[in-house]
């Protein structure tokens, strides 16, 4: 009875490792995770419509609710050629004169403007507001049968740059530099290299509810945080509606894991109870000599 008492012990510690293990975010495609940050500031924009462009002709959306995220269009003609959607963030480390580490957070405001350009290898979406820029640039990559595109292929995130000025916090009203800093805020610029990133098939679109992280620039001061990100590019027609979509590795294994979790429960139950059936019923049939 004292091994049949501890199996079940095992089975019941093993149980829950599985399905602590489930609930835990695990990182596939975040390429770096973002320091922990000591203060956070969000900054607002003036703005009051988040807008979707063409390089020629501009049109305008009506802003978002405060609970709902926009979807920042390009558009070409009468064709919409890319949408996205999401929370951005920045996060920041830097110095000042004195020496002290500063680190802050830098919300991508919902009214931030938009523009781009639609190409049949390359579409680009830039979103402008009062504090800087930032243009994703995405990469088409056709298959080709006999010389000819057939219509189906990949495409993904090539390029992330763009520009972003951070208000010093302890700055004075005023914009006048804070004791111990240079200047009243501190500019950087964004450049981040990505090919494999938010990769999707054409006529679908890329979806990933979990947080992911990009190193926005060589030093390693700024990060581009993103959760509930959902793009699609190269869309081809009037609708500005998302293609169905195809979840990021994270979210898929986020799914699986409770699923695996409960089968190896089961398992580890019903090993259980058979030992103990066997112990109780399955020495009956041999007679000790």
């Amino acid at each position: 009875m004292q091994s049949i008492s501890a199996m079940l012990r095992l089975a019941i510690v093993s149980s829950c490792l599985v399905l602590a293990l489930a609930q835990t975010n695990i990182p596939v495609e975040t390429s770096t995770d973002a320091p922990s940050s000591s203060k956070t500031t969000t900054t607002s924009a003036t703005t009051s419509a988040t807008s979707s462009t063409t390089e020629n002709v501009p049109t305008t959306q009506a802003p978002a609710p405060a609970n709902q995220l926009p979807t920042w269009t390009v558009k070409s003609a009468n064709s919409t050629c890319l949408l996205l959607t999401g929370n951005f963030t920045f996060a920041v480390t830097y110095k000042t004169a004195e020496g002290n580490s500063v680190s802050d957070k830098v919300d991508i405001p919902k009214t931030a403007k938009a523009s781009g350009s639609c190409g049949p290898f390359l579409n680009s979406l830039v979103l402008t507001w009062d504090q800087g820029n930032l243009t994703f640039m995405f990469i088409k990559k056709p298959i080709f049968n006999m010389g000819n595109d057939t219509g189906n292929g990949t495409y993904g995130l090539t390029s992330v740059f763009g520009r972003l000025t951070v208000e010093d916090p302890n700055g004075s009203s005023n914009g006048n530099p804070a004791p111990g800093s240079t200047s009243p805020g501190q500019t950087f610029y964004i450049s981040v290299r990505e090919p494999d990133f938010m990769t999707t098939t054409l006529h679908n679109s890329y979806a990933c509810e979990s947080y992911q992280s990009l190193a926005a620039d060589k030093t390693g001061s700024v990060y581009l945080e993103m959760t509930g990100v959902q793009v699609e590019a190269f869309h081809d027609g009037p609708s500005a509606d998302f293609s169905p979509s195809q979840p990021c590795a994270k979210d898929t294994i986020s799914s699986i894991l409770p699923i695996v979790g409960y089968v190896v429960l089961a398992l580890l139950v019903g090993s259980a109870l058979g030992y103990l059936a066997w112990k109780q019923f399955g020495r009956a049939g041999y007679t000790q000599v």
